[in-house]
Parts: C-alpha cells; sequence; structure tokens
C-alpha cells in the first residue's frame, strides 16, 4: 500500500508541476498579447500624429 501510495503521490506532483508550466505559459501569452495590443494602438497613434 505506502509504494503505492508513494506512486500517486509522484504522479500527483508531476501533473502539478505540468498545470503550474501551463499557467505559466498562459500568463507570459496573455502578457505578450497585452504588449502587442499597447504597441500596436502606440504606432496608430504616432502615425495619426505624422500626418
Amino acid at each position: 500500500m505506502q509504494i503505492l501510495a508513494q506512486e500517486m503521490n509522484g504522479k500527483i506532483q508531476i501533473i502539478m508541476l505540468i498545470s503550474i508550466l501551463v499557467e505559466g505559459f498562459n500568463i507570459l501569452g496573455n502578457l505578450v498579447l497585452v504588449v502587442g495590443l499597447i504597441l500596436a494602438e502606440y504606432f496608430q497613434i504616432q502615425k495619426i500624429f505624422q500626418i
């Protein structure tokens, strides 16, 4: 039973690690998206003022 419990614990830790990594990538992706949108807005404003 103890070996089974340790195996389950190991699997749970791996699953938690994967979910944390996925969450991290989601946050990074959102940051990139936000920065991209801000830059796009900024460049559009620059173009308006140049004309």
